[in-house]
Order: structure tokens, then sequence, then C-alpha cells
């Protein structure tokens, strides 16, 4: 019996030893190797200034945050929930991103792709990496339908969990405004009319929502500081404008936009109200005029030292100017070119803005209305800061803004042309978009 006992471990073993060697040592055939990740994230960190930086498992919408992990070298996109994610390089290291979550990030009640819900993803030239994090709902503002209001003006702020909004404030320099009248018009959209003793000061709006949230826009609200266009007549301006006017006459410019209230220069495209032509080539546009943006911005921030240095981010910046029209816009579009030997769709040079759709003309119905591009919005553009960027170091460099008859990005915005149409714009400028954080993460 003994023996056979032996006999059984020596079966044993023997046939332990032959699977090994099988696996090991046969001509040819080895375990498949587990492949190593090149980028992974290990956790995610607040990084607000002046604060601790905390490790976070979830945040609100509009907070900064730094990624810890691996292989970000590389780096070509960050995705929230699956909207990509703008970020300065300058904040990117091989095993550190830092970025603000974007304020339109759709929360996980809003989602139907599961895949990608509480996910922040990571891509580089190399790899991909997943991380899971928790994006929490607040009342956000996105927009502000005109950024330099007069009193009475109604304007419209546009955002995401706003239905419980109780008061709408505006920054003045004794302190916050209330509106005596605005309207929740659903959970993306509340109007407001512009209250009296307000616009001596910039800042942001506030509303306040009766869960105890206090809620701001970005803090370009009033900011005629960062105006480096105004008269278009500056130095730094190339030549008078190509098929545009300029007016100064209050009576003049009131007569053609039939509004009682405007902005003290306004400049028109085309010279006179009249056919807008069907063009078939970015490069030649209806109407534009030029600068150079490097004496430009050298002049803006003479006047901006207190909110814009020459170091601020180009994250944390915009374009803004005051735009209207007497008529319905169903054709074409206004370029914002860096450079204006640049005839392309909307890229990290050129910026196309065309609110029209197909069968829906754009109308101008609560009167002059601020157009926002973020330096986010221009495709590829490197986020360098504001000092260091080609716009501000390149000398004879030339930017401009016009306006041009074609379907500019290649979208199906088919032009046609319009028989009677002119545009106004007026106070081009930059200003922060830096928005308060009034609460934890």
């Amino acid at each position: 019996m003994k023996n056979v006992k032996k006999l059984h471990v020596y079966l044993f073993v023997m046939a332990v030893c032959c699977i090994a060697t099988f696996f090991v040592s046969c001509d040819g055939f080895r375990l498949p190797a587990v492949e190593e990740a090149t980028v992974g994230v290990y956790s995610v960190w607040t990084s607000q200034e002046g604060t601790t930086s905390t490790e976070i498992t979830g945040s609100y919408l509009g907070r900064r945050i730094r990624l810890k992990g691996f292989g970000f070298t590389g780096l070509t996109a960050v995705y929230c929930n699956g909207l990509k994610a703008s970020y300065n390089t300058s904040y990117v290291s091989d095993n550190s991103i830092t970025f603000t979550i974007p304020t339109t990030t759709p929360i996980a009640e809003d989602m139907t792709d599961t895949t990608s819900m509480n996910v922040i993803k990571v891509v580089t030239n190399h790899g991909n990496a997943y991380f899971s994090f928790t994006f929490k709902k607040t009342s956000v503002i996105t927009k502000v339908s005109n950024t330099l209001p007069n009193e009475g003006d109604v304007i419209t702020l546009t955002g995401n969990y706003l239905l419980t909004t109780t008061a709408v404030s505006f920054p003045s320099s004794n302190g916050y405004v209330d509106a005596t009248e605005f309207t929740v018009v659903d959970k993306t959209t509340v109007t407001a009319v512009t209250p009296s003793g307000v616009g001596d000061i910039s800042g942001s709006i506030r509303i306040l929502c009766n869960e105890g949230d206090t809620v701001y826009s970005p803090a370009y609200m009033f900011y005629e500081n960062g105006i480096f266009l105004k008269s278009f007549k500056e130095s730094y301006i190339v030549a008078s404008p190509s098929n545009g006017a300029i007016l100064g006459d209050s009576a003049s410019i009131a007569q053609l936009t039939g509004l009682a209230q405007n902005p003290d220069t306004v400049l028109a495209f085309p010279a006179q109200a009249g056919s807008i032509a069907i063009k078939t080539s970015l490069s030649s546009l209806n109407s534009f005029i030029k600068w150079y943006p490097s004496l430009a911005i050298s002049a803006m921030l003479k006047k901006t030292s207190s909110e814009i240095t020459s170091s601020t981010s180009m994250e944390d910046l915009a374009i803004q100017f005051d735009l209207y029209s007497p008529y319905s816009w169903s054709s074409g579009a206004i370029p914002y070119k860096h450079d204006k030997n640049y005839s392309t769709k909307t890229s990290a040079l050129v910026y196309n803005y065309l609110p029209w759709s197909v069968g829906s003309p754009y109308t101008f119905s609560s009167g002059w209305e601020t157009v926002t591009i973020n330096f986010s919005d221009f495709t590829g553009i490197t986020l360098t800061s504001i000092g260091a960027s080609t716009i501000a170091t390149t000398s004879g460099l030339q930017s401009l803004i016009g306006f041009i008859n074609i379907d500019a990005n290649g979208d199906g915005h088919t032009a046609t042309v319009m028989n009677q149409f002119q545009l106004f714009i007026a106070n081009v400028r930059i200003v922060p978009t830096e928005t308060p954080v009034t609460s934890d993460y």
C-alpha cells in the first residue's frame, strides 16, 4: 500500500514537472507577457490657488484639479465625461496635468453614454488612460449675452441648473446691486434687466439659488480696460476698413441701428446696407479691418495691470466684441484672424463666428450682444502666457476682423445672397474669464 502511495506521489510530481517544462522550455513557446501600460492616472488633487492641495474622488464643475500619474508626455487631449477640456501646456509634465473642469461638463443624470460617465480620459500619442471620478452638479453661468450693457438693457444668462434662482446681482463700486426684474426661463436660461448704478467697476454677475448656492459669471462684466479697438483709428490700425465705415455720431448710429442706446463708435460692415455677394474663396472677404496685435496688446497691458498682466495665461482670457444688426442674419460669418494671411476654417489662428442655422436666420432681438471667443476656442492654439504669445511678440504680424459670405467652416452653412444686410461691431477687447469660486470641491 505504501508503495502505491509513493507511486502516486511520484507520478504527481512528474506531471507537475512536465507541465512546467512544457510552458517554460518548449521550443518556440513562451507565456504571453502582460503589456505594461505607457500612461496612467494614479490620483486627482485639488489645485486652487492659496489653498492646500488634497486628494479627491469627485468635484463640482469649474474647479481646478491636478492629475498625478505617469506617461503624460505627448498629451493630446483630456476629457471629462466625454467633453474635451482645455489645458495649458505649461502645466503639463510627464507625471502631472493641471486644468479646469469645463463648466459645461455633462453630469451623470444628463448622460446617455454610460461608457464615459464619471470618467476622466487622458489621451496621449502613445496610449490612453482612464480614471474613475465623480463630476457633481452645481449651478453655473457659462455665457452672458451682453457684458457692457446699459441701464434698462435686458441680458440673458446661459448656464445650467438655474431653475431655483432667487436673485440676480450686478457688480458696482458700492457692492452688488440687485436686478429689480429677472425671469427664470428654464434650467439653462435666466434673463435680467440691468439696474441703475452699475458698471463703474468690472466683475462678475452673481446669482443666488434657493439651495444656498452662490454662482458667478466669469469676471468679464463691464471690463473696459481690455478694449484695444474702440475708435478703430488707433495708431496700430493698418489702414481704413475695406468696404466698411467708422461711425462716431450717436444720432447717425441710432438711425442705422434703430436703438436708443449704442456704443460711442461702431464699425459698419459693409459701409452701407445692401446686397451681400457670395464669395468663392476664404481669402476674399467682403469687408475687413486690420491691426498690429503686438502693439495693440502692449497698449492694452498698460491699462490692465491689476487684472491682466503679460504673464496671464491665455487659458484664462478671451476675445470679446459687441455686435448688432437690425437685419436677419442668414448667411456668412465673421472671421477673427490672429494672422490675416490665414484663410482657413476655425483653427489655431482663425475663428469663424456664425450664430445662424440653416433655415433659421439669427435676429438680435434684445439689442447689442457680446461675442465671446475663448483663446482655447481657436482649435490647436498653444495656450502660453499672453505676453509670450506669437500675437504679442511677432513684430509686423497683422490681425483682422471682417465679414465673409461663404460656408466658412465647410459644415453645411451654405452661403446665399443677402439682399439687404449690414453688421455693426464695437469695443474689440481682451477680457479675463476666471470665475470666482465660493464653495469647495
